[in-house]
């Protein structure tokens, strides 16, 4: 059975060919010589897909293979039928960035599903540094999700240096409950920091949260959120109107952690900003050793036990999936899919 996928020279892949527009179609398999060729188990749906079936990015241009939160086993190679989730920036190792152990900044980084076809297929091309093994314990559709998880131990990180209030003591705002907010509050929780609240427009996202975290709705949902609150909010949308919120909500000397990445251009009252002391940081992807720290919280047991707030579709459903996501229907905070 190896050798018949070593041997195949076409997949199945989903691809997305103009805005709004994906097709499940044959594609041929991605070259891979000096590479290693992962079958895909499991593919996250990230918002940064979204962003692309939106036509709102310019560096993600059609026709290209999406996808890039990804767990699989590899095929060929020294490391043939391990498990692997895997790391979609490639870092040059060479600039002041990667030397920093900042390889999250790399000047010559590239990504899966932007520079190279991603993972929405049964298989996909790595450079061999881009594997992380799997514990054993770790099921494909949790190991898909250490990317998204990546990100938020990253902004932790950063909040921890920058702010003079410890986490454990500091009062938050999340604004957005898909994965990434909702993996905020649960890494917020895990590391003991009470006082979390969230806000959410989508009543069928809040009802997951709910269901799995002592959180309160700041709002009702809704933008009318307490002023001036808020020593971290996290805007986990990255909208004009998220960012408009998570600046109200903002206490003098408090942190925002700018995540979401919706739209480009908003207004910042900076003079406002300036005389609470308030920063606002932005928070990029995640390290070599972010994506490590993820894998290593997602070996433990109780961490992400409830996954009722994922949904996992075959590859071939994924047209829809995008589309029951992009209408703000469906009550998942993540959709993950599988060839």
């Amino acid at each position: 059975m190896k050798m018949k996928m070593e041997m195949k020279t076409e997949m199945k892949s989903l691809l997305f060919t103009a805005p709004y527009e994906l097709k499940y179609t044959e594609q041929p398999v991605p070259e891979h010589e000096g590479m290693v060729l992962v079958k895909v188990e499991q593919v996250g749906i990230c918002g940064s897909d979204l962003h692309a079936y939106h036509g709102h990015d310019s560096r993600r241009v059609p026709p290209i293979i999406l996808g890039h939160e990804i767990s699989g086993v590899v095929l060929n190679g020294v490391h043939q039928g391990k498990r692997v989730a895997i790391n979609p920036q490639i870092h040059c190792e060479q600039c002041e960035f990667c030397l920093l152990k900042r390889d999250n900044l790399c000047l010559k980084r590239k990504f899966l599903s932007m520079h190279l076809p991603g993972g929405f297929a049964e298989m996909v091309a790595v450079p061999e540094k881009c594997l992380l093994f799997l514990n054993d314990d770790i099921g494909f559709v949790k190991a898909s999700l250490a990317e998204p998880l990546a990100v938020v131990l990253h902004s932790l990180a950063l909040f921890d240096k920058i702010s003079f209030r410890p986490i454990e003591e500091a009062k938050v705002l999340v604004i957005g409950m898909g994965a990434i907010g909702l993996l905020s509050v649960l890494c917020l929780e895990k590391r003991g920091c009470a006082g979390i609240h969230v806000s959410e427009r989508n009543s069928l996202r809040l009802k997951n949260i709910e269901k799995i975290s002592k959180v309160e709705v700041a709002g009702g949902g809704k933008s009318d959120l307490r002023q001036e609150s808020y020593d971290l909010v996290i805007d986990a949308v990255g909208s004009a109107s998220s960012r408009k919120d998570a600046l109200a909500s903002l206490k003098a000397g408090g942190v925002m952690l700018h995540l979401g990445l919706q739209v480009n251009a908003s207004e910042v009252d900076l003079r406002k900003l300036t005389i609470m002391e308030g920063q606002i940081a932005g928070s990029f992807t995640y390290t070599t050793s972010d994506f490590r720290a993820a894998l290593e919280l997602l070996a433990e047991r109780d961490f992400l036990a409830d996954l009722s707030w994922l949904d996992t579709r075959a590859l071939s459903e994924g047209a829809g999936a995008f589309k029951d996501l992009d209408s703000g229907e469906s009550q998942y905070a993540k959709i993950t899919l599988y060839p």
